[in-house]
This record gives C-alpha cells, structure tokens and sequence, in this order.
C-alpha cells in the first residue's frame, strides 16, 4: 500500500512539474510573440531592419569564410553550410525589397554581392572536393554539380530585378 501511495505522489509530482513548464511556457510565448501580419504590414520594420544587419554583418561587413562555420560540422559540411548561409540572407533581403520598396536598390546591390561571395572558391571548394572538377567549370558539361539551385532564386531575383513584385510576375 505504502509503495502505491509512493508512485501516486511521484506521479503528481511530474505531473505537476509538466503543467508548471507549460504554464511557463506560455507565458514566454505570449509575452514575446510576433504575429506573421503585422511583420509583414511593415509595423516592425525596426526589428526586421535589425535582423538583416546581423545577418549582413556576419556575410558581407566582416571578411565571411568557409572556416568561420561552427566547430561541430564536419569539414566537409562547412562549405555547404556558408552556401545555404548566404542563400537565406539573399532571400531575407529579397523578402524585406518586396514589403518595403524604399530598399530595393540597396536591396539589388546586396544580392549582387552575395552572389559574388558565393562563386568564390573557398565556397565551392566542396563541391569541387567531393565531386574532383572544379564546380562552375563544370557546368557545362555532363558531370556539372555545383548546387546552385539554391541560389537560383537569388539569382534570378536579382537578373530580372524583381522589385516591386509586379515587375517579376511580368518577367516569367
């Protein structure tokens, strides 16, 4: 009897502990939510303003190596990474030209500098290792492998100059 009373009050216990953590929990999220509209009505330019100089700051205003990748990634997995890096801050700079037109030129100049950084041979490197040919010479030719499809939207974003949206469902 002892030993039940025991696993009850242990039970409760947990289960007390797991309702306090969600209580928590909601708690964190509704003090700091951000709802997807209002972002994207251009109410918190101020913070999205913020986020993108961070991520420009750790691509394009500090010298950005395939080295500097986290510690915890394999050598092979660094390149990778820095690509993908500089692709999402492509397409966060393409997503703030759409919602707030005042940047689209600055934005069109960013987007040309990430693609700069990105055909570097440090970035393609490995590909290049993986795959024995350099990745952009090979293009091609039937052994082309660069991933560049991650960068494509970029790309085109930035060839057809798709600010406002306008101009870039005309260009399709």
């Amino acid at each position: 009897m002892a030993l039940i009373a025991t696993i009850l009050f242990v039970l409760k216990a947990i289960a007390l502990l797991l309702a306090g953590i969600l209580f928590s929990k909601a708690i964190w999220v509704a003090a700091f939510y951000e709802s997807g509209p209002t972002i994207i009505a251009n109410r918190d330019r101020k913070d999205s303003s913020k986020r993108l100089s961070y991520l420009l700051a750790g691509t394009l205003e500090e010298p950005f190596h395939v080295k500097d990748m986290p510690s915890f990634l394999p050598v092979s997995f660094k390149g990778e990474w820095a690509l993908v890096t500089c692709s999402m801050t492509a397409a966060a700079v393409a997503n703030l030209a759409f919602t707030q037109p005042e940047s689209q030129t600055r934005a069109i100049d960013l987007m040309s500098r990430l693609i700069d950084v990105v055909l570097q041979p440090e970035f393609r490197s490995f590909d290049t290792e993986l795959w024995g040919s350099d990745a952009i010479e090979s293009l091609d030719r039937s052994e082309g492998h660069y991933r560049v499809h991650r960068f494509d939207l970029d790309r085109f974003l930035h060839k057809e100059r798709c600010f406002p949206r306008s101009s870039c469902e005309d260009a399709s």
